[in-house]
């Protein structure tokens, strides 16, 4: 290959990497784009979908005439919480009476069903049924109220493995007071006792589960409820609800302070204990953005890849003015101004990072698009350039040939022009009887040299298809043989087996011609041409000088001959036309040098 069809080619091959990198960066750059808009559609229709679903939940808020605010309101509200993430925010207000509680660093923990028992108690006093609607901690009236040493001898409990059974540790409230009896009654859950659980997925009540270790923990809100709970105790003594019949089986909540029951674990999940205390993103971008009070909803974009969609409502819920009056009764400005005073603002943040949600599925899907176009790309480089070395080979090939044709012709032409000049000057019958012969012997010779081109020409094109046939291989051998015994001086010995094959007999009959007719023309003079069919294998021997591994390869190479070899007359496309016939039949043929003899054979 010249240096000008390398450039060619060098050309050829980086215009193919070049097409297959642009239409693969056009791909991912196309996936990437519908992956992160799609993305960003999803999240903008799930802010939109949470945002809503917060305010409808908020029509159970009931803001009382004290300013408080119902425990399931709170709680339901820090059940937006993401301490992990911070990617949701959520505020309640009461501008009257100075409320704003928010859901940043609490976790929302469903408690059981019990009876709760007034403050104070009289004689007919009633109990209320408190419906398990759960309360929220707040993580820093938990860590501070326990030590360092028992926050840490949890966190190594919570991060211990799971055993070979499935079983893992978790953490419950064990005992917890309510806050309902403070000024600013929030509700909270203030956790007076914690307990290590061992539990497994299969367990799904606390009773199930076995109990480990207990941590007591200290506080000042935790002594204030533990005399509340003492006096409330003492009074409850005095003053006994008579039909306690009418309780059911649930249990009295006398006073703040309750412990867990039966069912409920009143879990503090693994993530809340450890990674709770952050501070909120949105808490602090709320603070830092004033809003109108008006309702809106909107989008406020951060950067290029997140945005926080915010929404304010204004409601008045579970609580219809005309619903607490009767026909004709006239409604009063005092409970006016008490409606008006109970309306709550409801503000929600939330952050959205599309391109962070989106990264694992941009990661996979543009490694697919990247490794299939390496796939395609390679493939194509490789049938381009098995076509380039083909086209290379078929070049050289046909250098070669015309090269060996002109060698080869060159002499009998030669010798017919020479001898032409003499038979025209010659008189005597004898000698142009001598010319004559010659002239006929160089052109047979070209005759042979003309058909095995074709021979060989027509086994290289596609168009080579084979008449397979049963005939007797030792009556073929021998009956070559013969004919090569009768024309050379050399001794040709045929040992093979009676046997019948299927092949084509013409081609098969060639590929046994150019193999004797090689053995014949470079052995030793006088030495003798061994050929032997036995066991399904062939092979033919002669001896002849030593032949290196390196030339053994090269035999079967078209118009290619050794340089000891040059001085005998030869085609050199002999043992080519064998390898395609013999290709042709799926037959592969081995080489090798041994005891000062050449070994051509295969297995048929």
């Amino acid at each position: 290959m010249n240096k000008k069809q390398k450039k060619e080619n060098r050309k050829i091959l980086i215009s193919i990497v070049a097409i297959v990198l642009l239409i693969c960066l056009l791909a991912m750059g196309t996936f990437s784009y519908l992956t992160y808009n799609s993305t960003k559609e999803i999240d903008k229709y799930q802010a939109e979908l949470k945002a809503n679903n917060i305010i409808d939940n908020a029509n159970y808020i009931d803001i009382t005439n004290f300013g408080e605010v119902n425990s399931f309101v709170v709680g339901h509200l820090h059940n937006y919480s993401d301490t992990d993430e911070n990617s949701t925010y959520v505020i309640l207000k009461n501008d009257y009476y100075n409320l704003s509680v928010d859901n940043a660093n609490k976790l929302y923990i469903k408690t059981e069903n019990y009876y709760t028992s007034l403050d104070y108690f009289t004689a007919d006093s009633r109990a209320t049924y408190n419906y398990g609607l759960g309360n929220y901690l707040d993580y820093f009236t938990l860590r501070n109220s326990m030590t360092d040493e028992q926050y840490n001898k949890i966190c190594d409990y919570l991060n211990t493995e799971p055993d070979e059974n499935g079983n893992y540790y978790i953490l419950s409230v064990n005992q917890y007071a309510i806050d309902i009896f403070s000024e600013a009654s929030s509700e909270e859950m203030i956790p007076i006792r914690l307990e290590i659980l061992l539990t497994n997925e299969n367990n799904v009540w606390y009773a199930q589960d076995k109990h480990i270790e207990y941590f007591d923990l200290s506080s000042e809100k935790i002594s204030k409820m533990k005399e509340i709970q003492k006096e409330d105790e003492e009074n409850y003594k005095k003053y006994q609800i008579e039909s306690e019949d009418d309780l059911y089986s649930l249990p009295v909540q006398i006073g703040p302070i309750l412990s867990v029951g039966k069912m409920s674990k009143n879990e503090v999940t693994k993530d809340f204990f450890i990674n709770g205390g952050k501070e909120n993103e949105l808490k602090k971008f709320s603070e830092s953005n004033s809003l109108d009070d008006e309702n809106y909803e909107t989008y406020i974009p951060q950067d290029n890849f997140s945005f926080i969609y915010t929404q304010i409502e204004h409601t008045n819920p579970n609580y219809v003015l005309a619903s607490n009056y009767h026909e004709g009764e006239v409604i009063t400005e005092n409970d006016l101004t008490a409606y008006e005073q109970k309306q709550c603002k409801i503000i929600s943040y939330q952050k959205y990072e599309p391109l962070k949600e989106s990264m694992p599925t941009l990661i996979i899907g543009n490694c697919i698009i990247l490794v299939f176009f390496i796939v395609i790309g390679t493939m194509l480089i490789l049938i381009v350039w098995k076509n380039i070395t083909g086209r290379a080979i078929r070049e050289q090939q046909r250098i070669a040939m015309t090269n060996a044709v002109a060698h080869n012709l060159k002499t009998p032409l030669c010798v017919i022009n020479g001898f032409s000049e003499n038979l025209r000057e010659e008189s005597g019958y004898l000698t142009k009887q001598h010319y004559i012969n010659v002239i006929q012997e160089q052109a047979n010779e070209m005759d042979i040299l003309v058909h095995k081109m074709l021979n060989f020409s027509k086994l290289e094109s596609d168009s080579a298809k084979l008449n397979i046939k049963s005939f007797n291989i030792k009556t073929e051998l021998e009956n070559i043989a013969k004919k090569y015994n009768d024309i050379s001086s050399k001794n040709i010995i045929v040992t093979a087996d009676d046997k019948e094959i299927f092949a084509d007999k013409e081609l098969m009959e060639l590929v046994f011609e150019n193999l004797i007719e090689n053995a014949v023309k470079y052995s030793k003079d006088n030495s003798d041409i061994k050929i032997s069919f036995a066991n399904n294998n062939f092979n033919i021997s002669n001896e002849c000088d030593e032949i290196s591994k390196k030339d053994l390869k090269k035999i079967w190479k078209p118009y290619n001959r050794l340089e000891k070899d040059e001085e005998v007359r030869g085609t050199g496309i002999g043992l080519s036309i064998v390898k395609h016939i013999l290709k042709l039949h799926r037959i592969k043929p081995y080489t090798e040098y041994s005891g000062g003899r050449l070994i051509i054979g295969f297995y048929i």
